[in-house]
């Protein structure tokens, strides 16, 4: 299992070496120890340790680097289970040769990190430690559990939660996906119609072909945070470019901009076309989604034989669900996003990124009452529907007790 921890962070800091030296072969004066501890530092980098390049001080984490990790980081430790065990364990077993298999993993990861962070720069801020520790331990668990057929789901303690925690999963992933979808869509029209100011910017820096194929590497690495920081907008707190610039869907202040082309969606300084306050209803529909996702499982929860009937929940209680899910799919987007942001450089290029407090404020907010009406409305349309038939057989006159010969009548469920 640690060979397969080595082997994960040796893949991840073999594929930037491979693109280091090809940029090395453009210039080939250059030392070649330089490319390989750029390498190192970019695999650093994408575990959240902040890193110095070129006089630079760097801390946004390349997060398109780190998920490729983490599907090979998983798929190795898979292999890796399959070699150590001799079969598969039995049922009961399963939990804890998977989280025993996946500490190794983890540890072994962590002290990689440790060890060629200290080589490199004399120490690894907690940020990547934690990075590490947390991309380590994901891998090894998902890595290692589909090896032993591990489905956390079916556990006996898992299926005595109530039914609202049991849909916490599928809710935070419904809401945060049609989030991250809203950014997805936002960034990609963006480019579309900016895409002659691109083609100038591209061309401004005039890269041959192997410069032309880092570029386009650099900026699909970074793509997952430009899609965050774009989530972030239509959550309607927008996102900072440095000291006094900041992107938000009604206002925008350009300042100094990193010298890459997709950074030419940035819009010109001043106030934005009020039809792009439209997007704003993505995280209306996304706190919608949480809501119903959630309300549906609590539904199908009801058992036969409560009060109200099968899957009937009052539109009071509907309302609740439906808000609490939707602000907890909210504060799952500001999770996400504060992984996205950081530091270009030590002058202007500081803050770039999501701006927390706003985004904390608006996306559990807006998804919250967005969930809380869906769920409230959905709860009012089935109560409406099913309530009389369930008063009616509610009503249903059963035999109870027989007192002094007189046989009583009492109602009863049915």
């Amino acid at each position: 299992m640690a060979l397969g921890a080595i082997g994960t962070a040796l893949a991840g800091w073999v594929s930037l070496l491979a693109a280091t030296m090809l940029g090395w072969l453009s210039v080939p004066a250059l030392d070649v120890s330089r490319p390989v501890q750029l390498a190192a530092q970019l695999w650093l980098l994408g575990h959240g340790a902040h890193v110095d390049i070129a006089g630079q001080a760097i801390s946004i984490a390349p997060l398109g680097f780190s998920l490729l990790w983490f599907l090979a980081g998983s798929a190795l430790a898979e292999a890796a289970t399959h070699h150590s065990l001799a079969a598969v364990p039995g049922e009961e077993r399963r939990g804890i040769e998977t989280a025993r298999l996946a500490a190794v993993y983890a540890v072994t990861y962590l002290v990689l990190v440790l060890g060629i962070g200290v080589l490199l720069q004399g120490a690894v801020p907690w940020r990547g430690l934690i990075g590490a520790g947390l991309l380590g331990l994901f891998c090894g668990v998902r890595g290692v559990g589909r090896a032993c057929r591990w489905r956390p789901t079916l556990l006996p303690w898992w299926l005595k939660l109530p039914a609202w925690l049991r849909a916490l999963p599928q809710t935070l992933t419904v809401g945060a996906l049609t989030a991250l979808a809203g950014g997805a869509l936002v960034l990609v029209v963006a480019l579309r119609a900016s895409r002659e100011r691109f083609m100038e910017l591209h061309n401004a820096l005039a890269p041959d072909v192997i410069g032309g194929v880092l570029l386009l590497i650099i900026q699909l690495a970074w793509w997952p945070n430009l899609v965050l920081w774009a989530t972030s907008w239509v959550m309607g707190a927008g996102f900072g470019l440095g000291t006094g610039a900041f992107v938000t869907p009604l206002a925008n202040q350009s300042g100094m901009l990193p010298g890459l082309p997709v950074f030419a969606v940035v819009p010109e300084t001043g106030a934005a076309s009020p039809w792009q306050a439209l997007w704003l209803l993505v995280p209306v529909a996304a706190g919608v989604l949480a809501g119903l996702t959630m309300l549906r499982t609590v539904r199908a929860d009801v058992p036969v034989g409560r009060p109200l009937g099968t899957g009937l929940v009052r539109p009071d209680t509907a309302a609740i669900i439906g808000g609490f899910a939707g602000a907890l799919a909210g504060l799952s987007v500001v999770a996400l996003a504060a992984l996205s942001g950081g530091d270009l450089g030590t002058v202007r290029l500081i803050g770039l990124g999501p701006l927390l407090l706003g985004l904390l404020i608006l996306a559990p907010t807006t998804m919250g009452v967005a969930g809380l009406l869906a769920a409230a409305l959905a709860g009012l349309r089935v109560y409406r529907r099913q309530r009389p038939s369930v008063e009616k057989m509610s009503l249903k006159p059963v035999p109870s007790v027989t007192l002094v010969g007189v046989e009583m009548f009492s109602t009863a469920d049915s």
